[in-house]
């Protein structure tokens, strides 16, 4: 009879990859972590062509003047944000990484759309979860994010303050992976559609919208950042954004 000797596993290279750093200094450390952000830097870094001509991935233009943004990056988690309310996000999955990394290379405000997707990650090419008009699985309704300070931790993670803009919609979706994309629309409140019709106003609630978010957003949403977090950590914030005194648009007109 033949015997079959079972090999037992060895370690990966990963584990010997850990060894080689297992005994370095924390200045070795910090030196070889400023390498890779520089390497980081080159990659994400936007080309003075993309930058003047096509609208590059992960940057997000005025919305049009029916209040659609086009090619919007999509945080599809399994939790909700609203309006009006921020939150400390702590970004450590790869292809979420990538994503916000993109954002940031380009110019500010930073925004991006954030989708309530049961399971997270796991689901985002479940076809269940389709962002697909009449899909009754997927949430096309969530919010439009801007992330007012970010900060890269020792391990590459990303910590960053969100707030939360507007109400917006799936219009139609670009891609899946390796993170959601799509064309989302602006929605309205109920008490703008009122106020437009109370007047007699031809112009669509959506392009009000869109108008809207240019003229308030600055007023209704004060920057939050960190003082030194390197230094002084991450300090906890209010989940709630607060108005920004130091800035009222020229005209306004209520009622």
């Amino acid at each position: 009879t033949r015997t079959t000797t079972r090999r037992h596993p060895t370690h990966s290279s990963a584990s010997n990859n850990q060894d080689i750093f297992a005994n370095e200094t924390p200045e070795e450390r910090e030196e070889r972590m400023k390498l890779v952000r520089q390497i980081q830097g080159t990659f994400y870094q936007q080309s003075q062509e993309e930058t003047e001509g096509e609208e590059s991935e992960g940057a997000l233009v005025e919305p049009s003047s029916n209040g659609v943004f086009t090619n919007v990056p999509l945080f599809r988690v399994q939790w909700t944000e609203l309006p009006g309310y921020q939150n400390i996000l702590n970004i450590h999955v790869p292809h979420y990484t990538h994503m916000f990394r993109k954002i940031m290379a380009g110019p500010k405000p930073w925004r991006f759309g954030h989708l309530y997707l049961p399971g997270g990650s796991e689901n985002l090419s479940n076809p269940k979860y389709a962002l697909q008009a009449g899909n009754k699985d997927a949430t096309m309704v969530g919010t439009l994010m801007q992330i007012s300070d970010a900060f890269e931790q020792d391990d590459g993670r990303l910590a960053m303050i969100v707030q939360g803009v507007e109400k917006i919609k799936v219009v139609k979706s670009i891609q899946t992976e390796p993170f959601a994309m799509a064309d989302v629309q602006l929605l309205p409140d109920d008490e703008l559609a009122q106020q437009l019709r109370a007047r007699q106003s031809k112009e669509s609630p959506f392009a009000k919208c869109a108008t809207d978010l240019d003229e308030w957003s600055q007023w209704e949403i004060l920057p939050t950042t960190w003082d030194n977090p390197k230094e002084n950590g991450l300090r906890a914030i209010s989940p709630l954004s607060n108005y920004n005194s130091q800035y009222f648009p020229d005209e306004v007109g209520f009622g």
